[in-house]
């Protein structure tokens, strides 16, 4: 969220999203590329050394798809686990071709 802020993109954060299974979720953000006016959704899935958690996550991903939210199309994944942390530099990129349109 800071990154998002002090890049100037405008976000929701957990804005409530209803799939095609009736199922609410609150995806991690909801940006707009102001360039594009084009809305992206964020997931940040921060405990994949948790095997319960990977698979609410497929499943969720899945549900996403049927709805049209797509990965790499309107849809930004991050991931991290306790062995392997999310890098500040990773984030910034995604912002800048996702958000930003600066490759």
């Amino acid at each position: 969220a800071n990154l998002l802020y002090t890049k100037n993109v405008p976000y929701y954060y957990e804005y409530p999203v209803e799939l095609k299974n009736g199922l609410t979720v609150y995806p991690d953000f909801l940006c707009l590329n102001k360039q594009t006016r084009q809305e992206i959704y964020w997931e940040h899935c921060g405990r994949m050394d948790d095997p319960e958690y990977t698979d609410y996550i497929t499943r969720k991903l899945s549900e996403y798809s049927k709805k049209g939210i797509i990965l790499g199309k309107n849809l930004i994944l991050t991931f991290e686990s306790s062995v392997t942390p999310l890098e500040t530099k990773h984030v910034e990129r995604l912002i800048e071709v996702f958000l930003l349109n600066n490759p």
